[in-house]
């Protein structure tokens, strides 16, 4: 992570935030000092979480929604998932709440397995064993 060869995923972000008393989103937006943010939608930067092999092994890569405010309350985030094998359950301190805008996903919280379309949303407390992955063969 020091040498920017990779970025570890969101809910390790979170976990190494609290563990150093700052908030994640330090790590993927040091420069967030500004009262509002505003991302066109031709402007957002794809974040993935290997620098150099990209995406694809871990499964998804994700644009920031608000990189530049100060003192966020919660991290909006695109996420786009691709097909992988890797599945990584997390836990984590927070809330997600997810939003299928196209395609298909799998999320599975703790016992429960859920399947979504596009329209279909989920939310819920990420402290439970969870992981989402891409379903359907397309992103």
């Amino acid at each position: 992570m020091e040498a920017n060869e990779i970025i570890p995923p969101l809910g390790e972000l979170v976990k190494l935030g609290k563990a150093l008393d700052t908030r994640m989103s330090y790590f993927i937006s040091p420069g967030a000092d500004k009262p509002v943010s505003v991302v066109r939608a031709d402007q957002r930067r794809p974040v993935s979480r290997n620098i150099k092999t990209g995406s694809e092994r871990y499964g998804y890569f994700y644009e920031s929604l608000a990189p530049e405010k100060a003192n966020r309350r919660m991290e909006p985030f695109i996420v786009t998932l691709v097909s992988c094998d890797v599945v990584e359950p997390s836990t984590h301190d927070g809330q997600e709440f997810l939003l299928v805008l196209e395609g298909q996903m799998v999320a599975r919280i703790g016992d429960r397995t859920e399947s979504l379309g596009p329209g279909d949303a989920i939310y819920y407390d990420s402290s439970e064993p969870h992981y989402v992955r891409c379903a359907g063969g397309s992103k």
